[in-house]
């Protein structure tokens, strides 16, 4: 390849990065105190822009190979699947994982770092100006939360560590120490205006992992033989975690000492878990759920009605979409777990970790706007099916280093 071309992007890739873009900003947008400037029709036209655009995107210079076709009806499944909500983003979140499988992810990553740092940038500064209200949460309380301009403290924290997960994934040691710096004060400050301990931790920890390997470097070599048998017991870890969530949602008891206690430690979410699923049950499709959180609506009100959500997503999931996408979601996952564990992507193997367990209390990992690692999904099927797909920077590192997490 002409090295002169190499970061150029082609007509397919403007065309997606548009339809990401618009995603992304509109979905974003839709989280902060601008809630309010996108009505239902401005939002109906940017989800049906986004699919426009997918489609364009899939026309030009469009060489459908039977792998395309495979990922493709896997794709018009799932948004069957989770069309029957009616929410106007779920077939576009879906539809931009199958049109990103082709695209180079370290692209697609740095699409998703540089519009979703700014528009956290934008939100968090317009709050602080007055421009936007910026809520609080809980200030009579002993856990006072600030929302930095969004409509609940979590969004931000959330949005800031799929940031930082993905600078960690691309860049890996070779970020500089500033950054690191940056990054880490940049947490710090979001989690003490926010309080979402989870994402605090789980940025600190991808970030503490960057520097670890940053500091020794090629010494991690020594550690080749228990690297490849330690990532092994990774490849179920999505499967591990419904299980565990699926048997405390269903035998959860509040008179077991241990149970209640546990509980009380995750702030009742053991029991809403519960609750929900013998107040909803569960189907093969799923069904639509009338799911009230504290999160506020476009116009900053709360709801009056029953506080009713589950945080955890595999449940959440079950619930609503069904045990057909349920499984298939495992399923996938897990594929791609098991194929990152064969291409020796060890630090990907340890982002969706992350990610399976982060989803035990937080179902916002599901969306791809918290989480862009889902196109990967497609971008990793995609290569799996076919010996001669074309490499990436990524893979050609890997190849040079053959531990494969000392890229």
């Amino acid at each position: 390849m002409d090295k002169s071309r190499e970061g150029k992007l082609n007509n397919q890739e403007v065309v997606y990065f548009l339809a990401l873009i618009l995603l992304l900003f509109v979905r974003i947008i839709k989280l902060s105190g601008y809630s309010s400037y996108i009505g239902g029709r401005a939002n109906k036209l940017a989800m049906l822009g986004v699919l426009g655009l997918i489609m364009l995107k899939e026309l030009i210079d469009m060489e459908f190979q039977w792998r395309d076709i495979i990922l493709m009806g896997l794709a018009g499944f799932l948004s069957m699947l989770v069309f029957k909500d009616l929410s106007l983003y779920s077939v576009p979140a879906v539809m931009i994982l199958f049109a990103g499988r082709n695209i180079p992810f370290e692209k697609t990553a740095k699409v998703a770092i540089v519009t979703t740092l700014s528009l956290l940038l934008i939100i968090a500064i317009s709050g602080r100006l007055g421009i936007i209200e910026n809520y609080y949460f809980g200030e009579y309380t002993e856990r006072a939360r600030g929302a930095l301009g969004f409509l609940y403290p979590l969004y931000a924290a959330c949005l800031f560590t799929n940031v930082v997960t993905l600078i960690v994934y691309i860049k890996k040691r070779s970020v500089s120490y500033l950054w690191i710096i940056a990054l880490a004060l940049i947490n710090v400050y979001i989690w003490r205006v926010t309080d979402s301990r989870l994402s605090f931790w789980h940025t600190t920890a991808f970030l503490a992992l960057i520097l670890i390997h940053k500091v020794t470097g090629e010494h991690l070599t020594v550690i080749k033989g228990f690297v490849k048998k330690a990532f092994i017991i990774l490849i179920p870890i999505f499967i591990v975690m419904a299980i565990i969530s699926i048997y405390f949602a269903k035998n959860y008891n509040e008179y077991v000492v241990w149970m209640f206690n546990l509980d009380e430690a995750l702030e009742g979410r053991l029991g809403l878990a519960h609750k929900a699923m013998y107040r909803f049950g569960v189907s093969m499709f799923g069904d639509v759920i009338p799911w009230v959180g504290f999160g506020l609506g476009a116009e900053g009100n709360k709801s009056g009605k029953e506080y009713m959500y589950v945080d955890n997503m595999y449940i959440q999931v079950l619930i609503q979409y069904g045990i057909v996408f349920f499984v298939a979601a495992l399923a996938i996952v897990t594929y791609v777990m098991y194929l990152s564990y064969r291409r020796r992507d060890y630090y990907l193997m340890l982002i969706l970790s992350f990610i399976a367990v982060h989803s035990l209390i937080d179902d916002l990992m599901l969306r791809v706007w918290y989480n862009t690692f889902w196109i990967m999904l497609f971008v990793v099927m995609y290569q799996g099916l076919s010996e001669k797909a074309p490499e990436t920077s990524l893979e050609k590192d890997r190849k040079r280093s053959p531990e494969g997490i000392l890229t």
